[in-house]
């Protein structure tokens, strides 16, 4: 399993991600701090980070400069099943993504451009 941290300003993400995939995944799990279903018959599993922060150093939570941020972890199976829910998915404006590899980027730059070398 392969995973990605979604920082957002919007602490209903998990619901506003379901709304949009809940008619496409299949074998779907689903309350307000997990996400879990499958996508052309991989798994995206979705979960809140409670203290999120706490793996953060504070000038990297303040170079994004979301208030009050919401992390949470995108466990997926398949690099390319996670690019599409990546690029598909609309998330809260001003939402960043950490690959776990020292990269922190805008969701919005990443759908643009370079999604695909973003994650693993």
């Amino acid at each position: 399993m392969k995973s990605v941290i979604l920082i957002s300003p919007c602490e209903n993400e998990i619901k506003n991600l379901y709304q949009q995939w809940k008619d496409l995944g299949s074998n779907i799990y689903f309350n307000y701090s997990t996400f879990d279903m499958l996508l052309e018959g991989e798994g995206i599993y979705i979960d809140c980070l409670h203290n999120g922060n706490i793996h953060y150093d504070d000038d990297e939570l303040t170079k994004i400069g979301i208030d009050i941020p919401y992390f949470y972890g995108i466990d997926y199976s398949n690099k390319e099943v996670m690019f599409r829910f990546l690029s598909e998915s609309i998330f809260a404006k001003g939402s960043f993504l950490d690959n776990d590899l020292g990269q922190i980027e805008s969701v919005t730059k990443l759908q643009r451009e370079g999604l695909m070398s973003f994650i693993e």
